[in-house]
Parts: C-alpha cells; structure tokens; sequence
C-alpha cells in the first residue's frame, strides 16, 4: 500500500489529475513525513474546489432548509487558520460556525474523500437530509451517506476501520444523511482529524455561521468584517452574495 496513489472514488487515479484524484496514504511509520508533505500539497488545490462547490450547493439548495446566514471562504487556496474560527464563534452575534477541512483516507482499502467539522452544531448551518441517528459527533463517530452506507452494507450503529494519513481508527456509525450537500460523503469531528492528519493540512477551508437569534444582518455583517479585519485573506459573504 506504501506509496499508492487513489482516486476520489477509489479507483486507479489519473497520473495527470494528482491533485484532485487524492493523496499518499501510507502505513509504515518512516513513511510519514513524506505522507504529510504529499497529503499538504493536495489539500492546497482542494481547498478551493471545496470553497467554491460547497457554495454553489448552498446556493442552489437555499429553499431546502440551509439556515447558514454567512459564509466564510479563503481568497487564497491556502485555507485559513483555526484560530480565526475560534475568534468567530466567540463573538456574541455568533450562534454557530461550521468550518470544514478535507482529506483522505482508506475504507476497505478504498480511497475515500473526507471532511472534518466541530462536533456539534452543523445542522444550524447546513441540512443533510438526516434519515437516521444525528449530525452531532462524538469522538469516534462518523457520518456516512446514506447510499454509500448501504452499499457497503453499514447501518446506524457499526463500526468501521479506518486508515488516515497518520495511524488507523475505529469509527462508528452514528448518523445517515442523504443530501451530500457539502460534496462528502463521510464526516468526521476535527479533533478526529487533528489526532490522523499533519499539523500542515489544519487548515479550514471553509466556514457556515448562523447568527445568534435577534442579531440582524447588518449587525452580524458588521461584527464578522471587524473580527476578520486582521485577516485580508479571507472574505464574508451573506447569502445573497
């Protein structure tokens, strides 16, 4: 397996596509640090494609029940730094922000794109259709679409063993969705995937937010431009925009 290349459903990748087919995935231990490095330049043109898709499908998807009221996305393809995310959900104007880092990882040797999101609170920013169990996360759950589940014969409640850049887990399955609406069929908490992802690839890549309830628009717009001042790389958008 050391040093096999997987596509984004997990079939032989594309020599010319690397960036978007997937990562390394390695097991060997003195192999890790050249996953890390593999895994880091992917995510960086991932983090754009992730940006832009996730916002389109908001788009698209608004009269469905999605109570995101802004969204924050990189200008770059570089991410933005967590830190921002917890100066965000700090503020008073803030009920919830759901940022979301992607990766790779193996499932029945198969290579399976995955996003990582806080434990908590993401069905304040976006609606997956949940048909069993609930979008919250403990540490080792995991959200799973719910063809995909039924095709590899998971239900609510199994568990399923799960290689990451950086060591294995065994993971349950503690909720089943139907609309992938952030283009991820599997979803995991972030300390999940701060414990089996490089420091390098801590990056958000994107961010939902509802406002807390009485906030006004302008009074959330207002309070997010002023604690995203100090970070020029990053914008916020309403839903109109």
């Amino acid at each position: 397996m050391a040093g096999q290349f997987f596509s984004s459903n997990g079939a032989p990748p594309r020599s010319n596509n690397f960036m978007l087919d997937g990562a390394i995935m390695q097991s060997s231990n003195d192999t890790t640090t050249a996953s890390a490095l593999m895994i880091g330049v992917a995510l960086v043109s991932m983090v754009g494609v992730l940006g832009a898709s996730f916002k389109a499908s908001f788009s698209r998807q608004l009269n469905t029940g999605i109570s995101a009221d802004f969204f924050v996305t990189p200008e770059n393809f570089a991410g933005f730094s967590p830190d921002l995310t917890r100066e965000l959900a700090a503020l008073p104007e803030v009920e919830q922000i759901t940022t979301f880092r992607q990766g790779r990882m193996l499932v029945g040797g198969q290579g399976k794109s995955v996003q990582a999101v806080q434990p908590t609170g993401l069905a304040k920013v976006v609606n997956l259709d949940l048909r069993e169990g609930t979008t919250d996360l403990p540490p080792d759950g995991l959200l799973v679409q719910d063809e995909v589940a039924a095709g590899l014969g998971l239900g609510l409640g199994d568990t399923v063993e799960v290689q990451f850049p950086v060591g294995t887990a065994t993971l349950r399955v503690t909720g089943l969705f139907h609309a992938a609406v952030t283009r991820s069929n599997w979803l995991v908490t972030q300390d999940l995937f701060e414990q089996h992802f490089p420091p390098d690839v801590q990056l958000d890549g994107f961010g939902g937010i509802a406002l807390a309830p009485g906030v006004s628009q302008k009074q959330g717009g207002d309070a997010l431009a002023a604690a995203t001042a100090a970070y020029p790389d990053v914008k916020v958008q309403d839903r109109a925009q």
